[in-house]
């Protein structure tokens, strides 16, 4: 199972949310009840604050790896504070069917978009849907769908 991480307030440091308290959502990616049936896939994060260089341009980090495995993402953590945060660990079944790739890291947001989407969950018969979906895209979104996640798709559909 997915998790995700939505902070929105006084600027914190990315550490605090991420890795310090009991529940946070690293602790989250290797303490899960189920995690004998989990594989876990990735992390990703979108980051503002009000205060960066380009403000309305979030940060961005997204990795295949296991989070709690991440040295790069504990040394940023330590170092960039955000106002707004949406984390997201990415955890899919275990099975040679699942692509793990930095493609399939959630957020999702297409450049140039204020936009960006995590999602926690998993559409039955996306293979079939995704011909249905196609034709509510607008065609230069198409393109943009690099992943093979259900959750692109909606992010797609969203934009």
């Amino acid at each position: 199972m997915c998790r995700a991480l939505l902070y929105l307030g006084q600027p914190v440091l990315l550490d605090t949310l991420l890795f310090q308290p009991d529940s946070a959502l690293i602790r989250q990616s290797y303490m899960p009840k189920m995690l004998h049936m989990l594989n876990l896939a990735g992390f990703g994060l979108r980051a503002w604050d009000a205060s960066s260089h380009a403000p309305d341009k979030p940060f961005a980090y997204g990795s295949s790896s296991l989070p709690v495995f991440d040295r790069n993402l504990k040394n940023l953590a330590e170092k960039v504070r955000a106002a707004c945060v949406l984390g997201h660990v990415r955890g899919v079944a275990y099975s040679t069917a699942v692509d793990i790739s930095l493609q399939n890291v959630h957020p999702f947001q297409f450049e140039g978009l204020p936009w960006c989407l995590a999602h926690n969950g998993d559409l039955a018969g996306i293979a079939e849907m995704k011909r249905i979906f196609a034709q509510h895209v607008k065609r230069e979104y198409l393109p943009l769908i690099r992943g093979s996640t259900d959750s692109e798709w909606i992010y797609a559909l969203f934009v």
